[in-house]
């Protein structure tokens, strides 16, 4: 199958809907919900987000998109921000003196955002795409074809992002406040990325970056009618010199469309990375270009260092040519012109950002994944990031996963603002060996943050402060992040063996299980590639077997696989899911055919935990169940957690990614197992959803449901219900769809105050419920 960014988009808008989930408001104290449950008392707080998506005083929520490919500042230091995809919906945002001016949905269904903004003294044009959402979209107003998308821009009005500025001639969402509002760039099919990499706006003319057709073409800004338009090989970003000429960043890298093997849940997928984004010297990096209003090319140069890869550009309050440098320098490199031409006058930002010093620590200047740079006329520069720079064409991540960041500076260089959304499709874990002895400071991880909690803290969303960034492109291009289905490192499992600490991670799909070590001396905050435990074929990396499972192990300490590496399975297996249990043994659930489980054999010489073939276990598959969705081992006590399906709880194969109608546990499951009990999740009352996922610590159990996100809790000891974590007006009261196999986790404090972690990608976060027990029946 070939993927373009419209066509992924809408396959996530349709058939996991988390943008128009909401929940009935409830308060973080007092909920009783199940039958013969106690009334729960505790607090919604979150991690990675700098807002929790609270309703503010003019009734909108208040989050940090997904991701932030492109911004543009006002005058008056507004900075507006665009991405290709928010899971809310929130594509546009704008912010003024630190703070979210606008906090709402800004696209609806078939529309997405795009990589390029723009703004003049009376609009705010943004790069957009609008498609059909497979057909769905008939009669729904103005919408292309079936297989057929539109690229272009959307302009809206400069006092509300969400409000469209219709024009003559302007297409699409008939019937809402953005109707006719948006310019045809050009229509296309499937297969192509034909999406705007660049805009620049005076407020007379409007200038495109069409990489599609190797232009740049104008258009009147008021009217939209098309102008002049000239030639430019792979233009992208854009930016209007003080004397009206245009200054743009050309011959930027392409890379084909993802490769794919087989369809979500049955197969597997790879996406090509090009040079630039994972570390290494690109053959031909991108360069700037300087045209005449006509089109004429200005003989202009500016000396940029050979190992510049620059993304962005924009001018200052002095005239100055910002350029933001995504190589492995890291920083916004700012340009004077002189009677001998344009020369380096400084730069903003330390050398090689969040990885120089200590690897992987945030901290002012230490950007981290360049984007954009935008100025305002105060002498503030404004700069995004997104933990590996700009998306590059023909590749669908958004930019999102790693965590989008947008930061103000002053005059002095000081930072005036952070804002932070450091998480999509992700989940938390607590690092279990590096907790305080007082218990209020602790770490977790997530897909590629370590998150450091005070929990002496109570005000929701202010007991977490982002610690460490846990990739690095440059010295580890070949980390598997970069490279497998989604692009992103996973849902984390800490484990502790041998006292060091290693991070699981399983993918949204169950196709494999990713190992990474640490090693603090050398590679700071850095999570190394490790391992890799795949069930099946899977399309990456060149070395990997073609028709077995395979393990793959970093013998040398390089974190890139090697053929030597590698010890073959001589079967494939279909993985319903996998789990690591506290001694550091890898459990492997296969469905219908029981589980494995990979023992493992200590640490090699470089660090790394063994697993083999040799030393890997098999397991039928217990009464009454008949397929295996989720498995949680309790090593300590030799007690073992199931759901799935049985003969009278049946398995839904429309709920191929669910966690099953049935949950189980049984003692003395290495020797001769017990069946202490089985929770039928159906009998929940009301039962309101699916459950995606199961997490067990201390004396509970703890189920979420995808719908709402809801956690039901269960006594560990007899399985009856307890009550139910549901998220408080704290973030809105909402949860977006609950999608991913290990969505939650819990860790049990000293003090018998447990943490709960659940994924929610609505408005990109972790949800961290803080309950203390009360005293009940076990």
């Amino acid at each position: 199958m070939s993927w373009n960014l419209l066509a992924v988009h809408a396959r996530w808008r349709c058939a996991w809907p988390r943008v128009r989930t909401m929940l009935v408001a409830a308060a973080a104290f007092g909920v009783m919900s199940a039958d013969g449950a106690s009334t729960l008392t505790y607090r919604t707080s979150w991690i990675g987000n700098t807002y929790g998506g609270a309703v503010d005083a003019h009734g909108q929520h208040q989050w940090v998109q997904n991701a932030i490919e492109a911004i543009a500042a006002t005058p008056d230091g507004t900075v507006l921000t665009n991405t290709p995809w928010d899971e809310a919906g929130g594509e546009l945002g704008a912010w003024r003196d630190a703070h979210v001016t606008y906090g709402m949905a800004t696209h609806g269904w078939g529309n997405s955002g795009g990589d390029a903004i723009a703004v003049n003294r009376r609009y705010i044009y943004a790069g957009a795409s609008i498609d059909n959402e497979g057909g769905g979209l008939v009669g729904r107003g103005d919408y292309p074809d079936k297989g057929r998308y539109w690229v272009g821009v959307s302009r809206r009005k400069i006092g509300n992002i969400a409000e469209g500025a219709p024009f003559p001639g302007g297409r699409g969402n008939v019937g809402t406040a953005v109707a006719r509002s948006f310019l045809i760039v050009n229509e296309v099919s499937g297969g192509g990325d034909a999406v705007v990499r660049g805009l620049a706006a005076s407020d007379e003319t409007l200038y495109v970056a069409d990489m599609y057709t190797n232009q740049i073409r104008t258009f009147d800004a008021e009217t939209m009618q098309a102008g002049p338009s000239w030639d430019a090989n792979r233009p992208g970003a854009l930016a209007l010199a003080p004397d009206g000429t245009l200054w743009a960043i050309v011959d930027v890298p392409h890379v084909s469309a993802p490769t794919t093997a087989g369809a979500p849940g049955s197969g597997s997928s790879v996406q090509t990375r090009t040079d630039a984004q994972t570390g290494a010297r690109a053959a031909q990096r991108p360069r700037l270009e300087h045209f005449s209003v006509t089109g004429t090319v200005l003989r202009d140069a500016v000396p940029l260092p050979d190992d510049a890869v620059p993304v962005s550009i924009a001018f200052d309050a002095k005239g100055r040519l910002l350029v933001a440098d995504d190589g492995p320098r890291q920083q916004v490199l700012i340009y004077a012109k002189g009677a001998g031409g344009w020369q380096a006058d400084g730069e903003l930002g330390e050398a090689r950002g969040i990885l120089g010093g200590t690897q992987g620590l945030p901290g002012p200047q230490r950007f981290n994944g360049l984007t954009s740079v935008a100025a305002d006329v105060r002498g503030n520069v404004y700069v995004a990031m997104n933990g590996r720079g700009p998306r590059a064409i023909g590749f669908d991540n958004g930019g999102v996963g790693d965590g989008a960041v947008l930061e103000g500076y002053g005059p002095d260089g000081k930072r005036l603002f952070s804002h932070q959304g450091l998480m999509f499709v992700d989940g938390a874990d607590v690092d279990r060996g590096d907790v305080s002895a007082d218990g209020n400071t602790l770490s977790v991880f997530t897909g590629t943050w370590h998150v450091e909690l005070d929990l002496s803290k109570t005000s929701p969303g202010t007991e977490w402060r982002a610690a460490g960034f846990t990739a690095d492109r440059f010295k580890y291009p070949g980390d598997p992040l970069y490279h497998v289905l989604r692009s992103e490192r996973g849902m984390p499992m800490v484990r502790r063996i041998d006292g060091k600490r290693f991070v699981f991670y399983t993918d949204m799909f169950s196709q494999y299980l990713k190992i990474y070590r640490f090693d603090a001396a050398h590679d700071g905050e850095i999570a190394i590639p490790s391992g890799l435990v795949s069930a099946r074929p899977i399309a990456w990396p060149p070395e990997r077997p073609e028709h077995s499972g395979w393990i793959w192990r970093d013998t040398n300490g390089d974190g890139t696989v090697a053929a030597g590496e590698i010890a073959q399975a001589g079967m494939e297996t279909w993985v319903s899911c996998w789990y690591v249990d506290a001694r550091g043994d890898i459990w492997e659930g296969l469905g219908d055919r029981g589980a494995w489980r990979y023992r493992v054999q200590g640490l090699d010489r470089v660090g790394n935990p063994r697993y083999d073939y040799a030393h890997m276990n098999s397991y039928a598959i217990p009464a009454p169940f008949t397929r295996i969705a989720r498995i949680v081992y309790v090593p300590e006590s030799d007690t073992m957690y199931l759901s799935g399906a049985s003969a009278a709880y049946p398995w839904d194969e429309h709920d191929w990614n669910g966690a099953g109608k049935l949950i189980a546990r049984y003692d003395h499951w290495s020797t001769h197992p017990v069946l202490r009990y089985t929770i039928p999740v159906e009998n929940w009352v009301p039962n309101t959803s699916s459950i995606e996922g199961i997490a067990q610590e201390g004396d509970y159990v703890f189920a979420v449901e995808r719908v709402g996100g809801a956690v039901r809790v269960y006594d560990a000891n007899t399985g009856s219900p307890v009550g139910e974590l549901k998220p408080g007006p704290e973030v809105g009261a909402l949860s977006g769809m609950i999608d991913v196999p290990m969505p939650v986790t819990a860790y049990r404090r000293a003090n018998g105050e447990y943490l709960v972690f659940v994924e929610e990608d609505n408005m990109g976060k972790v949800i961290m419920y803080r309950w203390t027990p009360g005293p009940h029946a076990s």
